[in-house]
């Protein structure tokens, strides 16, 4: 997308003058139209936060991170205050970060990030990228997004395993609660048991690898990955964690420092916990974090 046509394309649509953008943003005329020209290179972050409000979009479509305006964030002030606080993410994430929620459907994940996000004071640029893979998912998605009334989240279709260029490199969290066998909430699901066959988790852990493959490579340096499913089986879990180690370049993330008391006497390593349903009177979750080296 051509970011600069947009940009001026976006201001005609609301009715709205260069003008009434340099004031909104602080900045003269003149800077405006160099945006429009092309010339946003060197925008400072707050200039980014005030024109993606202005233009009623979300900040990473300003910075290239989202190439289609389809459900975009507006109108939310955002201060850096500590998000995913409790659901122990390595050394925590703020809120003037990208956060991409790679398989995302119905949306709790990124409804509780835009909650943390929401409850801010101050001006800052971060977004949240909701994905999934089909069009019923990104509608669901949406659909809770606007009854919660959160306007700092962009919903995207995407398939998980296609790889996307333009993302490399520029999240700073990812979390991927991927597609799996779902033995942890065969409580709920009773027909589980009678489908689901060995060859299947098989095949749903080679999945999860190409997926974790993927999306490894749209972390910068530093970035945290939450990788989380909800199985008991050990192939999709334990045995995935060990493989981000041994094969994609992650170190682990203590997440025992954010873990409740009552289910850290569970953890037999620092970096991740399997929640079995007898634990907390919760289903079956795995919850494991990285930090990308």
């Amino acid at each position: 997308m051509n970011i600069n046509k947009f940009i001026k394309n976006r201001r005609l649509e609301l009715g709205l003058t260069m003008l009434d953008v340099a004031k909104a943003c602080e900045v003269s005329e003149a800077t405006v139209s160099r945006w429009e020209s092309g010339d946003i290179s060197n925008m400072k972050r707050s200039r980014i936060a005030s024109l993606a409000k202005v233009l009623q979009i979300s900040p990473a479509i300003i910075v290239g991170v989202q190439d289609e305006f389809e459900y975009s964030s507006s109108g939310i002030d955002f201060t850096r205050v500590p998000l995913y606080e409790d659901v122990c993410c390595g050394n925590g994430g703020f809120v003037d970060e990208n956060i991409i929620d790679i398989c995302a459907a119905p949306g709790g994940k990124t409804l509780h990030a835009a909650d943390r996000l929401n409850a801010a004071e101050k001006s800052g640029i971060g977004n949240i990228i909701s994905c999934d893979l089909t069009e019923q998912k990104v509608k669901l998605i949406s659909d809770n997004i606007k009854r919660n009334g959160f306007r700092n989240i962009s919903v995207v279709k995407n398939d998980a395993l296609v790889y996307k260029k333009e993302w490399e490199n520029t999240a700073d969290i990812i979390i991927a609660d991927l597609p799996c066998s779902g033995l942890g909430v065969i409580g709920k699901k009773c027909d589980i048991k009678y489908k689901t066959k060995r060859e299947d988790i098989a095949s749903l852990s080679k999945i999860q690898k190409e997926i974790l493959k993927n999306v490894s490579r749209y972390l910068k340096k530093g970035g945290q990955l939450i990788y989380s499913t909800c199985t008991i089986a050990k192939e999709e879990n334990e045995d995935n964690a060990e493989w981000i180690l041994e094969n994609l370049p992650f170190e682990k993330a203590d997440i025992s420092k954010r873990m409740p008391e009552k289910l850290k006497k569970y953890m037999t390593d620092n970096s991740y916990i399997q929640i079995l349903p007898d634990m907390a009177q919760t289903d079956g979750f795995f919850v494991a974090a990285f930090i990308k080296k």
